[in-house]
């Protein structure tokens, strides 16, 4: 989980983006979820773990850690439109992302999800 820390700091400052405790709490939470999750589901396990992390802010972190190659984005033919989970393609652990909820909840941000 550091190495992965580390490479996500090094991608934010990089790329001019604030390092913020929402943005590492985004990236706690899915380094934890050993499944495929979906934006809401992490969004959901976030605030249960009483993080005040906005539905906003987990999609764009989550575009982030695909972006910087910590979490890879999977669409399903059967299911969410797109999902999240734990990547082997790095060499740290990442993740996979989910982001059916978007097109399913009008209240829900959809920035650049589902892609």
């Amino acid at each position: 989980m550091k190495a992965s820390r580390e490479i996500f700091t090094r991608y934010l400052h990089e790329t001019g983006r604030r390092c913020t405790f929402e943005r590492y709490a985004v990236l706690e939470q899915v380094l934890a979820t050993p499944r495929h999750f979906t934006a809401d589901d992490l969004h959901t396990a976030l605030t249960a773990a009483g993080n005040a992390v906005s539905p906003a802010t987990v999609y764009s972190t989550l575009d982030l850690l695909v972006d910087c190659g910590l979490a890879t984005r999977h669409r399903f033919e059967h299911g969410p439109a797109t999902s999240a989970s734990q990547s082997t393609a790095a060499p740290p652990p990442a993740t996979t992302l989910c982001a059916a909820a978007a097109a399913r909840s009008p209240s829900r941000p959809t920035p650049s999800w589902p892609r």
